[in-house]
C-alpha cells in the first residue's frame, strides 16, 4: 500500500470517528433535555403540590371559622327549649329536684360558653314559703365588656321553673317558661361572643321559684 493510500485511509477513518462522535452528542442531547424537563416537571408538581395542601389547610380553616354555631337560629333554640320543656325534667316544678336539675343544667351552659359567674356566685340558693320553708335557686353570669364603664349593669333574665306535676298530671312549661330561657340563654352566648361592642356590663340571670309569686327575682 503507498503512502498517499494509507495517508487517505487514515483521513477516511478520522472523518469516520468524527461523525460518530457527533452522532452520539446528537443523540445524548435530547436525553439530558428529557431528564431537564422531567427534573423541571418533578419539581413543578411538588411545587402545585405544596400550594394545593396550603390552599386546602386555609380553606379547612377558614371552614372552621365560618361553621361556627349561630346561637340565635330557631333550631338553636328551640333545641334548649325542647330539653328544657322534655319529660326528664317533669315541668320543673318550683324548689324541686327538676328545677335544682334544670338550674345545674343552665349553669353548664353558661360555663361551655365561656360566661364566669356573676361576683362569684353561680348558683345562688334562697330560702321561700310562710307556712313551710322551701329552698330555690338562681343561676347567675356576666358578660364583661373590653375596656367600657363596668359600674352600670344591664340584666337579661328569664324565670326557669314551671308547674311542675299535679294530681299525676305533666305541666312541661314551653312556653312558660322553657321559650324565654332558652332565648335569654341564646342571646346570652351571642353577647359573650362579641362582648367588644358592649358598653355595659350584661349580668345573665335565671330565676328559680317564679310561679309561687316571682320570689326570685324580689331575692336577688
Amino acid at each position: 500500500m503507498s503512502w498517499s493510500s494509507v495517508a487517505a485511509l487514515v483521513t477516511a477513518l478520522s472523518l469516520l470517528a468524527c461523525a460518530s462522535e457527533s452522532a452520539r452528542d446528537a443523540n445524548e442531547q435530547p436525553k439530558a433535555g428529557v431528564a431537564t424537563a422531567s427534573a423541571t416537571a418533578v419539581t413543578s408538581s411538588h411545587d402545585a403540590a405544596a400550594s394545593a395542601s396550603a390552599a386546602a389547610a386555609s380553606a379547612a380553616a377558614s371552614a372552621s371559622v365560618s361553621a361556627a354555631p349561630d346561637p340565635l337560629t330557631a333550631p338553636a333554640i328551640l333545641d334548649d327549649a325542647t330539653f328544657l320543656a322534655s319529660p326528664g325534667l317533669r315541668g320543673r316544678g318550683s324548689a324541686s329536684e327538676d328545677e335544682e336539675a334544670a338550674a345545674a343544667w343552665l349553669a353548664g351552659e353558661l360555663e361551655d360558653a365561656g360566661i364566669p359567674p356573676y361576683e362569684g356566685r353561680r348558683i345562688e340558693p334562697f330560702k321561700f314559703g310562710k307556712k313551710t320553708e322551701r329552698q330555690s335557686r338562681n343561676v347567675l353570669g356576666v358578660i364583661e365588656p373590653h375596656g367600657a364603664d363596668r359600674k352600670e349593669v344591664v340584666v337579661l333574665g328569664a324565670h326557669y321553673d314551671h308547674l311542675g306535676e299535679h294530681n299525676k298530671k305533666l305541666y312541661p312549661g314551653a312556653e312558660d317558661n322553657a321559650s324565654g330561657t332558652a332565648v335569654v340563654l341564646a342571646v346570652a352566648r351571642a353577647l359573650r361572643a362579641r362582648r367588644g361592642e358592649l358598653g355595659r356590663r350584661v349580668v345573665i340571670a335565671f330565676f328559680g321559684a317564679e310561679e309561687p309569686g316571682c320570689t326570685a327575682a324580689g331575692r336577688w
